[in-house]
């Protein structure tokens, strides 16, 4: 009896994770489909050469250069329309909305890691506690 109740709990919360998996999928989907707006933030001047802002459909990322190696995610900023929010809002807790305008919603997705390897790791440790300063100062055109 415990082996089959096991078994039901493990498959239903599997089939849990693909239909969360799924859903965002969609969502992340359509919102890149979405022409975007203007998107900038202030980055200290300190930094700015280090900094670079990439634009991929509706989604605007600022990373931080790391030698020969891959830029290091510092945070988002993706525009979604109201709907397909409502429908994805409780699925990513850790997400902040910095605007609400004309039906659409922009928000903010920060790198969860306080440290990272590489060239740039020490740099990387002094810009980490502005980045929620840097997105504050998100202005959307």
């Amino acid at each position: 009896m415990k082996n089959s109740s096991a078994s039901r709990i493990a498959t239903t919360g599997i089939m849990l994770c693909m239909l969360l998996l799924s859903s965002l999928n969609y969502a992340v989907v359509a919102a890149v489909k979405r022409p975007s707006s203007d998107i900038s933030a202030s980055i200290p001047e300190q930094w700015k050469s280090n900094i670079i802002k990439e634009q991929n459909g509706a989604v605007t990322s600022f990373s931080l250069v790391n030698g020969n190696s891959a830029p290091v995610f510092l945070f988002s900023v993706t525009q979604i329309a109201e709907q397909e929010w409502i429908k994805m809002k409780t699925q990513m807790p850790e997400i902040k909305i910095i605007q609400h305008k004309d039906g659409m919603i922009y928000y903010s997705y920060k790198n969860p890691k306080e440290k990272i390897k590489g060239v740039n790791s020490s740099l990387y440790s002094q810009v980490y506690p502005y980045l929620d300063q840097m997105i504050s100062s998100v202005q959307i055109n």
